[in-house]
């Protein structure tokens, strides 16, 4: 038998099917889904269901925050706050940790960089491989013939 065949009588037997049915507590289950979000109050709702009057004042809100904050500066109490000793423990962390990034930096230099171009042209080849052999599973196993 053809393919072709096979797929006209496939096609007829599947037109025959009945349309399915969707199960009876779908409907009561998205209903009483609607009804609950329905009955949330306005500010527990996403945004856009606010009521316009209270989405204009939260813009504004939102927009007089922005330029408060950009028209003052930092305040003194965060500058002194990030002057201060809070940066005592930072300080001590970071020129630990120094010396191990120049390290770290180093081997990357000497070691892996090189070897990027390689692990690259290895990673196409790899690739490469794998569609051949996905073609000729296609070709070989299943029968099928090349596309032209």
């Amino acid at each position: 038998m053809e393919p072709a065949d096979i797929d006209r009588r496939l096609n007829r037997a599947l037109a025959r099917l009945p349309m399915p049915l969707a199960p009876e507590t779908l409907l009561p289950k998205v209903m009483q889904g609607v009804h609950a979000r329905v009955a949330l109050p306005w500010y527990r709702r996403e945004w856009r269901a606010w009521p316009l009057g209270w989405q204009v004042i939260s813009v504004g809100a939102c927009i007089a925050v922005v330029v408060l904050v950009f028209s003052r500066g930092p305040s003194p109490a965060l500058t002194a706050w990030i002057t201060g000793e809070t940066l005592a423990p930072a300080q001590v962390v970071t020129s630990q940790v120094e010396p191990t990034v120049a390290a770290l930096q180093i081997l990357w230099r000497v070691v892996f960089e090189p070897l990027v171009p390689a692990i690259f042209v290895l990673a196409m080849l790899m690739c490469v491989a794998c569609v051949a052999i996905g073609l000729t599973l296609n070709y070989v196993v299943l029968g099928r013939t090349w596309q032209r």
